[in-house]
């Protein structure tokens, strides 16, 4: 009887170490889950989306880590405080099939990951002054505040800026952006967070590759990243899990090698964005672009910035960049000088960069009637032509254009022969932003306009 008993007790004991092996196989050491727009979404409806990248990067290094992204189309901060209080009733699915907010949720989580921003700006859900920024940091920190509030067990948020909108660094939507993240570090210190500057990263590649070919693209249609893209934020992440071993084997293995040159050397040429309100004269535009240069030589002094050419525009001054290797080219012309190419050489490097005109209205890559465009190929230019166009290339009025007034899609506001200021800085600067994005570097392709969603 008693050697009955013991060889039940150690078939009880093997049958529960078994079971504790299988139930502890059956869970990661480590829950990761992200809250985010369409890019998170597109980290996993693209095959080579930042989710698939990091997934594959964990397998590969054996680490327990489950990596879970919750992302959904068009959504902000204030979109995603509606969803997390929907979540503990109702079970909404976003962008990826399969994945649904409350079940991903009432799991639990270990890390939280917030990758939001790029909506905010684009919508804009709020207003580009101290005001508005004040209220979009209460509301991120009241997101945070949801977040550990609905998923109790979390032990760390990771908060992490927007990527770019646009891939010109000095477009307004990216100052702009600049100025979230300035913001979102702040709530995670206040908020006891963390902080990965994902967006730094971006913008550090971005503008090293623009040196060297003007025409690289780190996004798919200026809003969201394409394979590069999510190669740097996949690296990024990483590195903000603290995988620091792991981001590093993936930085060396995984990111391409014409994106990870950071040393040869090259030019860029954008123009820069006003981010306050300015004068604008339809007969004399003034505008700055600017020359930045790595590890040109005669990049010393603005002696050697030799522009060949500018069209009819007029070169007012050319001065150095408190940076290091960078110079601001000041232009100025009429309205009707444009379209020009700006040609700047220094050294053995030469850059052209297409200037257009700063009045047109209708340029955007969805016109109103719907018709999209995606290459110079494909414009259609009588259709982008409206009467508030013709009426500026005719000399005449345009805010006297029937039926526009106070529903003009332009942002500027502008009489002919005299100066008056823009209705508002947010709205001229948009205007310029998507005029840079579209049209201030040499390229084959025009991407269509897109929202992150």
């Amino acid at each position: 009887m008693a050697f009955k008993k013991s060889f039940f007790f150690l078939i009880t004991l093997t049958l529960s170490c078994v079971l504790c092996l299988y139930v502890s196989s059956s869970f990661a050491a480590e829950r990761v889950v992200v809250v985010g727009d369409s890019i998170t979404g597109h980290s996993m409806n693209l095959p080579y989306g930042f989710t698939h990248e990091i997934r594959a990067a964990l397998s590969e290094s054996n680490s327990d880590v489950e990596f879970v992204p919750l992302g959904g189309s068009g959504q902000t901060i204030f979109s995603w405080r509606n969803i997390i209080a929907n979540s503990y009733d109702n079970n909404q699915r976003l962008d990826i099939e399969g994945i649904f907010v409350k079940d991903e949720f009432d799991k639990g989580a270990d890390t939280i990951l917030i990758h939001l921003g790029m909506n905010d700006a684009l919508q804009p859900s709020i207003k580009s002054n101290e005001e508005g920024f004040a209220s979009w940091k209460k509301e991120y920190a009241n997101l945070v505040a949801d977040l550990r509030k609905r998923v109790p067990g979390v032990k760390r948020v990771v908060l992490t800026p927007p990527t770019m909108l646009t891939e010109e660094v000095h477009a307004f939507k990216n100052i702009l952006m600049d100025r979230f993240a300035d913001i979102i570090k702040e709530v995670a210190e206040e908020t006891n967070c963390e902080f990965e500057d994902t967006r730094s990263e971006f913008k550090r590649f971005v503008t090293s590759v623009r040196l060297l070919d003007p025409n690289f693209r780190f996004t798919l249609d200026f809003v969201h990243p394409n394979q590069f893209g999510h190669q740097v934020m996949s690296w990024s992440f990483l590195k903000g899990l603290g995988l620091d071993a792991i981001a590093q084997k993936y930085y060396e293995t995984k990111i391409s090698s014409e994106i990870r040159d950071f040393s040869s050397p090259g030019m860029s040429l954008a123009v820069c964005d006003k981010t306050q309100d300015a004068p604008f004269n339809i007969d004399d535009v003034v505008f700055d672009v600017l020359v930045d240069t790595r590890a040109i030589p005669e990049a010393v002094g603005v002696e050697n910035v030799h522009i060949k050419s500018c069209g009819n525009l007029k070169v007012n001054s050319i001065k150095k960049s408190d940076v290091p290797g960078q110079f601001v080219v000041e232009l100025s012309g009429s309205t009707a000088d444009f379209p020009a190419d700006l040609d700047v050489q220094i050294g053995s490097v030469e850059r052209v960069l297409p200037l257009n005109a700063p009045y047109f209205v209708a340029t955007g890559f969805v016109l109103a009637d719907g018709a999209t465009f995606s290459t110079p190929e494909n414009y259609p230019k009588d259709k982008a032509l409206t009467e508030i166009d013709q009426a500026v290339l005719d000399g005449k009025d345009p805010l006297k254009v029937d039926g526009y007034l106070g529903r003009c899609t332009s942002p500027l506001s502008l009489r002919r022969g005299r100066t008056i200021r823009t209705p508002s800085t947010f709205r001229l600067s948009l205007r310029q932003t998507r005029l840079t994005g579209l049209m201030s570097s040499a390229t084959s392709e025009v991407p269509k306009r897109n929202v992150a969603r």
